[in-house]
């Protein structure tokens, strides 16, 4: 990911981050009736891959949001930073970004 632009790093790693998840929350979220999903940002830790000039994932947060671009918006996420670090979705958004990624993959936009 060495010279991607910060938000394409943020978007890859959630993308990459719902490969290995999609299953389980569609399948949570099927039996509780939720209409809202909240992904913690310490979730996504385990599924970035750091780099020289980003070595943590807030790094990369903290540079794409520096310019101006919520790197979650572009996916339907609206990103909360408070006293917890989460994105929150519609599950119709999850869904459709479950799907997306099934059929083309995690770089595919």
């Amino acid at each position: 990911m060495n010279g991607s632009e910060p938000q394409q790093i943020i978007i890859e790693t959630l993308r990459s981050y719902l490969k290995n998840k999609c299953d389980e929350i569609l399948g949570y979220v099927s039996i509780t009736g939720q209409r809202v999903i909240k992904i913690y940002l310490r979730a996504l830790y385990r599924f970035y891959r750091s780099s020289e000039e980003y070595p943590r994932l807030s790094d990369v947060l903290n540079a794409a949001l520096s310019s101006g671009k919520d790197p979650f918006k572009e996916l339907g996420f609206e990103l909360h930073i408070d006293t917890e670090e989460y994105i929150e979705a519609s599950v119709d958004t999850l869904t459709r970004l479950c799907n997306e990624i099934r059929n083309y993959g995690v770089s595919n936009k």
